[in-house]
């Protein structure tokens, strides 16, 4: 396949709306609790910084509630990682590979996602994924320059999550050593001294930290089957050609094929890491299937085929489902927003359907490399602002905006999260005067003193759906009444 001007046209068009997805709503999207709450607090408290928040807090000023610059870092750690793939990759596979493998990436859920938020799953992608495609260009080709890019990005892999890299760069370059013929060049390369001599520098400086909280998806953070399920999502209108590429590459493996015993090794021990790098051999498995799907003789059509029209029939009643409840929760805007996302979604997915069984290449690649982009989209400019709307920080904000209110104190009782994860509490702390009390006897006093204030009041209008109880609503509600707005 070459590269003629319609597909360079296609390449442009998708880049463009790909690069539209990664910076729509970022700064609508009021920070999300959890690993973006403590990344925003490692920013804020000097003490505590390492390299990656000082990144953060330099593009966003020392101010995590600029969004914009804030998750800017995160978005720009995806298109190195972006660039360092497609770059590393098309020697090895060839360059009519570059453009099936472009199109699958840009439409993965999961990177997109990812990159709208402040965190370190973007850098651990890109970092881990850099290293290990590093790793084999210098198999194939020992030179220095794949030598110090593998180097640095192990370097930087490691002191973002030491357990994870580890476990990456230990077992899965040992593997290539043993199994692939050309492994023995790896000696000379020798990353498990990296990995050792990295770990002693992060000992004695104080910055070994086996786990991190500051990621979604990972040890540490997630549990495996989360992890799984948002790695396959990323996939999903594409996941045929995957499960076509697992049986070849688990029947290929045994022939001594070169990818497969590159990339399943890579695809098998990331997964079990719950390392986000496990992406790069899923999409590159992936494009390799969609390239080849389109020859005389691709004996797994069957296995494509069967998923994508299974996928569709289930999609087709998935969406009624989201029409149904948009519009019990959120009337006719979710009704219209559920009808957008969901038309598109199954249009395209049809289209798919009809280039698989009539081998039209114009179709497939219309159909299945466009579901991404577009229901992305959608969902941002539809589903996800309805969404956004229920979140108790976008209520509270809005209150405290619209009112001025400057309460002086507020108990806060949260018991299962962190609280330099808890996103309410980071905004309360840092955008008003209130100060947070722990649960303790002062907040139990302060308890007592709000009930009694406003035994006769009515709150149930300033009820706010996901607190604990109504006792942070009353005290809302007690400061306006007594005192008014500012």
């Amino acid at each position: 396949m070459k590269w003629t001007l319609d597909k360079q046209l296609f390449a442009g068009l998708g880049l463009i709306v790909f690069l539209f997805n990664l910076t729509l709503l970022v700064d609508i999207a009021w920070i999300f609790e959890g690993a973006e709450t403590r990344m925003a607090n490692d920013v804020l408290i000097s003490k505590s910084k390492n390299w990656l928040s000082s990144i953060y807090g330099l593009f966003s000023n020392g101010n995590p509630l600029d969004l914009s610059s804030y998750r800017l870092p995160s978005i720009m750690a995806l298109l190195l990682g972006i660039t360092g793939i497609l770059w590393l990759s098309y020697p090895l596979l060839g360059k009519a590979f570059l453009l099936p493998l472009f199109l699958v990436i840009i439409n993965n859920y999961t990177l997109v996602f990812l990159a709208k938020v402040g965190t370190a799953d973007t850098w651990i992608f890109t970092t881990q994924t850099l290293a290990l495609l590093s790793i084999i260009r210098f198999l194939k080709k020992p030179h220095w320059s794949f030598r110090v890019m593998s180097y640095l990005m192990m370097i930087l892999a490691l002191m973002l999550h030491p357990l994870s890299s580890c476990v990456i760069f230990l077992v899965i370059p040992g593997l290539w050593y043993i199994f692939h013929p050309q492994g023995k060049a790896l000696w000379s390369l020798n990353p498990w001294s990296v990995v050792a001599l990295s770990l002693l520098g992060l000992y004695f400086t104080d910055q070994l930290h086996w786990l991190i909280p500051t990621q979604y998806l990972g040890w540490g953070s997630s549990h495996f089957l989360l992890f799984l399920g948002c790695i396959l999502v990323g996939l999903l209108p594409l996941l045929g050609f995957t499960l076509a590429g697992f049986q070849a590459s688990f029947k290929n493996i045994r022939k001594q094929e070169d990818f497969s015993l590159l990339f399943i090794p890579w695809l098998i021990i990331a997964l079990l890491a719950q390392s986000s790098s496990v992406i790069a051999p899923l999409v590159i498995l992936t494009a390799k299937h969609l390239q080849d799907y389109l020859l005389e003789q691709y004996p797994y059509r069957n296995i494509v085929r069967i998923y994508s029209t299974l996928h569709l029939i289930f999609f087709f009643f998935l969406a009624a489902f989201l029409m149904l409840g948009g519009f019990f929760i959120f009337r006719g805007a979710g009704f219209r927003s559920g009808l957008a996302f969901s038309s598109v979604y199954w249009m395209l997915s049809f289209v798919l359907v009809i280039g698989l069984y009539g081998i039209n290449r114009r179709f497939i690649y219309t159909g299945g490399l466009l579901i991404g982009l577009l229901t992305t989209t959608l969902f941002c400019l539809q589903v996800f602002p309805l969404l956004e709307n229920q979140r108790i920080v976008r209520k509270v904000v809005e209150t405290i905006e619209e009112n001025r209110w400057s309460p002086d104190w507020i108990e806060y009782r949260e018991e299962n999260l962190a609280p330099e994860a808890d996103n309410l509490r980071f905004y309360l702390e840092n955008q008003t005067n209130a100060s947070v009390l722990q649960y303790g006897p002062e907040a139990q006093n302060a308890r007592g003193v709000i009930l009694e204030k406003v035994s006769n009041q009515d709150t149930s209008s300033t009820t706010v759906l996901g607190w604990y109880d109504h006792l942070e609503a009353a005290a809302f509600k007690m400061d306006y009444l007594i005192q008014g707005p500012n």
